[in-house]
């Protein structure tokens, strides 16, 4: 089958929808991702190909996070993928999120609706407008794909035997060998996009400015990066890396690192339920220990599973406590990693993709 991705990144890459797209790729299905590169002064190549996957970038500069500022450029992006398409065969389009299957609705053509995130959020005028268009692009796809059941209960309604979960496991292949190197001082990582947690950066930046033996490393760009530089100015325990290769990089960070730091906004509607980041399970993989917020799926997560602490992540105290307890008791700490071992098999994506055969078997029946 000829699957044509819409992805409203730039693809570099997106680990998620570079997972989907190789498993697809290796059940023999041709797989193409047309991006939208908003920096495209970074000078990502506009056609590449990895590990079978065909990627084509369309640059269109937009300042990411700014919302309804970006409709022009977002509005161009659509107008170019109806054009490419026009001119080349295509059986099925994969559209990530909401705004990709607004894309694929208006190029009239089949499409998958891939939910990575819930969309009904927001001011109550946004939260009904995403809601509505949920619903409306649900119904119009051949199949729908959830991480949450958020998605489901929302937009699933008389239509659920073509919802399919795929959680937002890690490969574990990706982590195999991943040995910690040794150090006399606790590091703790956030690994991944830094939007909406400047409170939560704020309150572990406070914890540690003072803290002997204790490093910390954010890894990963986004609309508050140049925000956490300034912050982090005047802290020597803080370090501030920026943008990463999810593929290449995550090795080395995560052996570099003792405990991921899992935080995100308690009060944000997209975190609710069974929110699950990926850098929660790739923690798993490689022993990681975590402090999570407690209000959240991965607080509850931690305590449930015996693989980390939650705390108010927006209390510094309360971090504080938690990191100078895991820096000074081994002992502790080596139960969480030998715990997240023991059990890592279970969240591991290898065991959960097939789901996107039965996706693309409803593909083909629909017609």
């Amino acid at each position: 089958m000829k699957i044509k991705m819409i992805l409203t990144n730039a693809f570099s890459p997106d680990v998620r929808v570079y997972k989907e797209a190789k498993y697809l790729v290796s059940q023999g299905h041709e797989v193409e991702v047309l991006c939208w590169d908003k920096t495209p002064e970074k000078g990502l190549p506009r056609v590449e190909k990895q590990d079978g996957i065909r990627i084509r970038r369309f640059g269109i500069s937009a300042i990411e996070g700014t919302g309804y500022k970006q409709i022009v450029a977002y509005l161009s992006f659509i107008h170019q993928c109806r054009k490419y398409l026009k001119r080349r065969k295509c059986d099925v389009l994969h559209c990530h999120d909401l705004d990709g299957a607004i894309v694929g609705y208006l190029a009239r053509k089949r499409f998958v609706f891939d939910m990575h995130e819930f969309y009904d959020k927001g001011g109550k005028v946004r939260k009904k407008l995403s809601h509505i268009i949920g619903c409306f692009l649900a119904k119009r796809s051949v199949g729908n794909i959830y991480v949450s059941s958020l998605n489901l209960e929302a937009y699933g309604k008389g239509i659920e035997d073509r919802f399919f979960p795929l959680r937002n496991y890690c490969d574990s292949s990706m982590f195999r060998g991943c040995n910690k190197i040794p150090s006399d001082v606790l590091r703790i990582a956030y690994i991944g996009r830094v939007r909406n947690q400047i409170k939560e950066f704020a309150a572990l930046f406070k914890a540690v400015k003072d803290l002997e033996r204790v490093r910390v490393d954010i890894y990963g760009d986004g609309p508050d990066l140049e925000q956490l530089r300034v912050m982090a100015e005047k802290n020597e325990n803080v370090t501030i890396h920026g943008a990463f290769n999810g593929l290449e990089d995550s090795v080395d960070i995560f052996r570099n690192t003792d405990v991921s730091y899992v935080a995100y906004d308690p009060t944000n509607p997209n975190y609710q339920g069974e929110f699950e980041p990926v850098k929660l399970f790739e923690a798993m993989f490689t022993g990681t220990p975590i402090i999570a917020t407690q209000s959240l799926n991965p607080g509850r997560f931690a305590v449930d599973k015996g693989v980390g602490l939650a705390v108010d992540t927006r209390s510094d105290e309360e971090l504080k406590e938690a990191i100078c307890y895991l820096r000074d008791n081994p002992k502790a700490m080596k139960g969480f990693e030998s715990r997240m071992k023991e059990i890592s098999k279970e969240y591991d994506w290898n065991n959960v993709v097939q789901i996107l055969d039965k996706v693309y078997e409803t593909v083909k029946n629909t017609r």
